[in-house]
């Protein structure tokens, strides 16, 4: 177990920044779904290719990000599809703009229906998933949002917190 740990925290080490930032953001979008659904049972592997968890026998994944402002949607690159569409729950974790948005958590409706796409300048192709096809379960206003808050400032690309 020691050495597993040792392991663990060296690889973190080696970690690129951007993905480091990822991951915690991304963890704390998951744990959300375990505070809100107490049920939840998460997957011991965080590189699952097939689920985050399981909330009573139904498959989830968590997705935490910002909102495109634009389309009032949450955008998925086209490697993450399968994932999504594989799973029976799909939550978005919207990541704040400003302290006092909170984090919301967000379960997507009909999420396996067809979505129209949108394409970034970085060439990739993505999926709109649009607010308006999700239902607000509820928002957190502790410290986790300016570590979130945070995060997003470091990995944004439109310097939008300039």
């Amino acid at each position: 177990m020691h050495l597993a740990w040792q392991k663990s925290q060296t690889e973190q080490a080696q970690m690129h920044p951007v993905k480091e930032i990822s991951r915690s953001a991304g963890e704390i979008g998951e744990t959300v779904v375990l505070e809100f659904f107490r049920d939840a049972v998460r997957t011991n592997d965080w590189y699952d290719s097939t689920k985050d968890g399981t909330i009573h026998g139904m498959t989830y994944e968590v997705k935490t990000m910002r909102l495109n402002h634009s389309s009032q949607s949450f955008w998925i690159d086209s490697k993450q599809w399968s994932k999504c569409d594989g799973v029976d729950l799909l939550f978005f974790v919207k990541v704040p703009e400003k302290e006092d948005d909170g984090i919301v958590l967000y379960l997507s409706i009909n999420h396996k229906a067809k979505k129209s796409t949108a394409y970034p300048s970085d060439g990739r192709i993505c999926r709109k998933y649009p607010l308006t096809e999700c239902i607000p379960l509820c928002t957190i206003n502790d410290n986790r949002v300016q570590e979130l808050l945070e995060h997003s400032k470091a990995l944004s690309k439109h310097k939008r917190f300039a």
